[in-house]
């Protein structure tokens, strides 16, 4: 440059940064959170027009039961999507459920849940809601659906539509003060009802979704047993994925002791082959039922995961989900009180249906392993999703896994007054 003189800038072609006050940058924040609000609902109406759409499409073309009225979304659960629905044939107005089931839900699997359910209705059990056919005289509809990665098929199915309100999930649970007698021996009745209607229901082969998401169909029993070299095998691929959180280091610190925990609850295979066998929930927790307003189950669902099985491992893991609970002062406390009302119960149910036999001499010998199995299995569930769905939240699934580590413990501690109550029963 010339001495004593400054090169002007060309201003007119830059961008000026000005400075702000904390007033203005406040300001700024709000209409960005505005904005995101904004998208969020656009998102969301755009998400309930695309379900409404593709409700009817399936509804009106697929079924026989009129034209779509209304739609309304059920909101719980982690896997499917599900819908009470109207629908207007004739001048009637009716109401159904309309569920989308999870991606990649295999058919066999599908059909035996549908296969289930009308057995079990037909043979007593009062609860279930069933699907209904569809013009094709299938129980399910099957549709290509762009998932924005590319199309992929998903499978709906209409039921009956049952009555009744979501009063409990699988937090808050029936640990909780306040619980009403009627809802443990609803509940009872419901267990009872579907192992009584289901005894000699033929599975074909086929089974209920796997809990580690893989082929499935070995008795949980099994599982169990095999459930240490499975996490050896989830532990290689936390490494290999690079994962190391609040969940991973958890994970590292309680694996000898859910090891020792899978042994102390194996049941020998020639014991568990005397097991009374029948159609399992799997999946028994306080939020797969409704209720009426008096606290008495009007509905049992999700059946995702049923299976043939020894039904002694359904009521081992359905006493951990209805009864452990997850308040902060006593996590993983089972309430072995209401266990043993529950279970006196079902004996009760199930000699006054009379098709099956109470629970037996050898069921009663292996009650407390039934009851450790219940948390290590939904341990399985909660490890199996971290490798499943790696962008899951590690704090959350870590509050889960100290719920039912905290619950094996209690187990453990308690295991002498457990089988004295056995012995009771």
């Amino acid at each position: 440059m010339t001495q004593g003189k400054y090169v002007e800038m060309q201003i007119d072609l830059m961008k000026r940064f000005t400075p702000n006050t904390p007033e203005k940058l406040r300001e700024l924040e709000l209409e960005s959170e505005q904005a995101v609000e904004s998208l969020q609902a656009a998102c969301e109406v755009a998400r309930e027009q695309f379900y409404y759409a593709l409700i009817r499409e399936i509804v009106e073309e697929r079924y026989d039961i009129g034209k779509l009225l209304e739609v309304h979304q059920i909101f719980g659960g982690y896997v499917n999507v599900t819908f009470g629905i109207y629908t207007e044939k004739g001048g009637e107005k009716q109401t159904w459920l309309f569920r989308k089931y999870r991606e990649g839900k295999s058919t066999d699997s599908l059909i035996f849940e549908h296969r289930l359910l009308r057995h079990a209705s037909e043979h007593g059990f009062t609860y279930c809601a069933v699907p209904i056919d569809t013009v094709d005289g299938k129980t399910y509809a099957a549709k290509m659906v762009d998932t924005g990665k590319g199309d992929q098929e998903f499978l709906f199915a209409v039921f009956n539509y049952i009555d009744g309100v979501k009063t409990y999930d699988w937090m808050p649970n029936w640990a909780e003060e306040g619980l009403a007698d009627v809802t443990i021996a609803s509940g009872a009745r419901n267990m009872a009802e579907l192992h009584s209607s289901t005894y000699d229901f033929d599975p074909q082969g086929q089974h209920g979704d796997s809990l580690f998401l893989d082929e499935g169909g070995e008795p949980c029993n099994t599982l169990i047993a095999q459930y240490p070299a499975r996490l050896k095998d989830y532990r290689k691929t936390y490494a290999e994925n690079n994962l190391d959180n609040v969940f991973i280091k958890y994970f590292d610190a309680t694996y000898d002791y859910v090891k020792d925990c899978c042994e102390k609850a194996t049941i020998p295979d020639e014991d568990y082959a005397k097991m009374f066998m029948c159609c399992c929930h799997n999946d028994f927790h306080a939020g797969n039922f409704k209720y009426d307003l008096n606290g008495a189950i009007t509905g049992s669902f999700d059946y995702d995961s049923a299976m043939v099985d020894s039904r002694l491992f359904d009521l081992g893991l359905g006493m951990h989900y209805l009864f452990a609970s997850w308040a902060p002062t006593t996590n993983g406390i089972l309430r072995l009180d209401r266990v043993e009302r529950f279970i006196r119960a079902y004996n009760q149910e199930v000699l006054d249906i009379g098709k099956i036999p109470p629970l037996t001499d050898i069921e009663k010998k292996y009650l407390y392993e039934a009851l450790l199995q219940g948390p290590i299995y939904v341990h399985g569930w909660g490890t199996t999703d971290v490798i499943t769905y790696p962008d899951v939240d590690p704090y959350e699934y870590l509050y889960y896994t100290q719920h039912f580590i905290q619950a094996m413990e209690w187990l453990e501690d308690h295991e002498a007054e457990i089988r004295d109550l056995a012995t009771k029963l």
